[in-house]
């Protein structure tokens, strides 16, 4: 019973991930924004109240808080094209993307591709969110002429300290100790098993 509370939980999680995420399709920057925005509160949101239903299935006696209490699968997630492909933009975009939402960006150096590691909410989010931004940058690209790479990666550097800006001004007031502790403790678990399972073979980024 508890498992499928917890699956349903998820499913109607990553559905409003899904409508919040298609409010990227606009012209408009503070449209784009304001939906990255909205996508870290509800993954925050969702966080708690899936650490909430875990601990409601725990024994009264379990001796545990509310930050101990982690038991999510970290998952993998290959990003489709090999970083050799990567434009330096899009590279950078990635990595700011992943940042603030909590997932790793992993490089393998055999197979020279990309890889996202994080908890499952995590990367549903930071996927849809690379979807969607990618292709309002590249409509502002073409739009607004850029052709330089320099143009471009200036473009993107300053777009993307806009929206993290943004996020973390926002995470700032609504943190509480309940919630920084259960950020943290994720972030340990997702760093220790990243040096356990890739330690001396992968290029991370942080």
């Amino acid at each position: 019973m508890a498992e499928t509370s917890e699956k349903q939980e998820f499913d109607q999680f990553v559905e409003k991930v899904k409508t919040l995420a298609s409010m990227m399709q606009t012209p408009f920057e503070h449209e784009v924004t304001n939906a990255v925005l909205l996508l870290r509160r509800l993954l925050d949101e969702h966080s708690m109240a899936m650490l909430d239903l875990q601990l409601k299935n725990l024994a009264p006696d379990h001796g545990k808080t509310r930050a101990d209490i982690v038991n999510e699968d970290i998952s993998e997630v290959i990003f489709k094209h090999s970083t050799y492909e990567l434009e330096g933009w899009l590279k950078t975009m990635i990595d700011e993307v992943t940042r603030i939402y909590g997932v790793k960006t992993v490089q393998d150096m055999y197979s020279s591709y990309l890889k996202l590691i994080g908890f499952p909410s995590h990367l549903a989010v930071v996927k849809f969110v690379i979807f969607y931004l990618r292709k309002y940058i590249e409509t502002n690209i073409k739009k607004n002429g850029y052709t330089k790479e320099s143009y471009i990666d200036e473009y993107v550097l300053e777009l993307m300290h806009r929206i993290v800006q943004d996020i973390e001004e926002d995470v700032d007031l609504r943190a509480t100790p309940q919630s920084k502790a259960l950020y943290e403790s994720k972030l340990l678990r997702l760093s220790a098993y990243i040096n356990k399972h890739y330690t001396n073979r992968l290029r991370t980024s942080e």
